[in-house]
């Protein structure tokens, strides 16, 4: 077609290609029902509203017709956009057709891309972040600031250019994000002035396949480094590990652990508890976000009890008192396990001890045993965070 024409294809020209209604645009050879990467609209959910790509030297973006909440629940207008109060932008129209002021922000977001990232992919023209995403993808549904809509609803507008009223996403700012609000850093097209130029990401990708092994009140968690460009290397990781998931998840190391390797192992971790662990990569740029959170159920630790008696012989009366001690130890760990020691001979309980602060405890019995030679044990009954044990039985002979 260029050369038909008699157009010239290189970087400082962009050719924008728009498809007319029921056509469908697709990235590869194959339709979505072929398994292909499609618009969105229709069968496609989850696709995309416009791209932009290259071919030799020539730059191109194309768009398919708008897509203005299609019957996949899909939307290319601000209607995809929500306010802080998470109530919707709703489709707005400040010239009177909804499909051409949808497609006005969509070419927006792509001509912003094909200016900061004419190359997609390829280093060193390309611009993307720390997550792969390029200007337009890091602003995508966000409109500003509603206070400064102005028109009447369905028909606002949050700029003007050249005396004409549109509703356009705003756009990622580096000059936004450097020098005003790093975590605000959108801004619209008609206050930035777009500089084509060679730029880093600012933040490592974060680690990928986290995974977390129980093992005796501990978790061994290990994961994979980030895939950066050549000219950056992760210095360290930060490992979290917390009792949820989420923002407000509490720690067990505030501030997370410094590593340097890509494993580590938390200790100390109560049996029967569920933990979850995640990771963030450094580099000279600053820190990733989150990892995916790996969870892990850590088993009930196992347990020791030992047990003395006071009088190993006693007349058959019931003026003698016989004092049971008993003492629980959690194995491999200082950790005290809560619960209860029952003393018994057989199945008949002589006397009950409630283990909490500390492990050790003792009880007394006055219980009129028949004569003879008895085999005392004493019983420490399991929990969630705890395995039961038995004592080595203590002889006590009722002569």
């Amino acid at each position: 077609m260029l050369t038909a024409h008699d157009l010239t294809g290189d970087p400082n020209h962009l050719y924008i290609v728009f498809l007319p209604k029921g056509v469908e645009s697709c990235i590869n050879r194959s339709n979505v029902s072929q398994g292909g990467r499609c618009n969105v609209g229709g069968t496609n959910q989850g696709g995309y509203c416009g791209y932009h790509s290259y071919a030799g030297s020539t730059i191109y973006a194309a768009f398919p017709y708008a897509i203005v909440d299609g019957p996949s629940g899909d939307t290319c207008s601000s209607d995809g956009g929500s306010l802080l109060d998470t109530s919707p932008v709703g489709s707005q129209a400040p010239n009177g057709n909804l499909d051409a002021d949808t497609e006005v922000s969509v070419m927006s977001h792509e001509i912003s891309e094909s200016i900061t990232d004419p190359n997609p992919g390829d280093s060193p023209s390309s611009w993307m972040d720390a997550n792969q995403q390029e200007v337009g993808d890091d602003c995508a549904h966000i409109y500003g600031d509603s206070l400064n809509y102005r028109g009447t609803s369905g028909a606002e507008y949050n700029q003007t250019i050249n005396g004409d009223h549109y509703f356009i996403q705003e756009e990622f700012s580096q000059t936004e994000f450097q020098n005003v609000n790093a975590n605000y850093s959108c801004a619209l097209n008609s206050q930035q002035t777009v500089l084509y130029a060679q730029w880093k990401p600012l933040a490592p990708l974060s680690p990928t396949k986290v995974v977390a092994k129980a093992d005796v009140d501990s978790a061994s968690i290990t994961w994979s480094a980030p895939v950066l460009p050549a000219d950056l290397s992760v210095t360290g990781y930060r490992v979290y590990v917390s009792l949820n998931s989420g923002a407000a998840a509490k720690q067990l190391y505030p501030g997370g652990v410094a590593v340097t390797g890509m494993s580590f192992k938390a200790l100390h971790l109560r049996g029967g508890r569920t933990y979850y662990a995640h990771v963030i990569a450094i580099d000279s740029g600053g820190s990733s976000v989150a990892s995916n959170y790996a969870r892990v159920t850590i088993s009930p630790a196992s347990t020791s009890t030992s047990l003395k008696i006071s009088k190993t012989k006693v007349s058959h009366t019931l003026t003698h008192t016989v004092v049971f001690s008993v003492h629980v130890m959690t194995s491999g760990s200082p950790d005290v396990p809560p619960g209860s020691v029952h003393v018994m001979s057989g199945s008949v309980t002589l006397c009950t001890i409630a283990i909490s602060a500390r492990s050790t405890g003792s009880c007394s019995t006055h219980h009129a045993l028949a004569k003879g030679r008895h085999l005392i044990v004493a019983k420490f009954a399991s929990s969630r965070s705890h395995r039961s044990s038995t004592s080595k039985s203590v002889a006590l002979t009722i002569s």
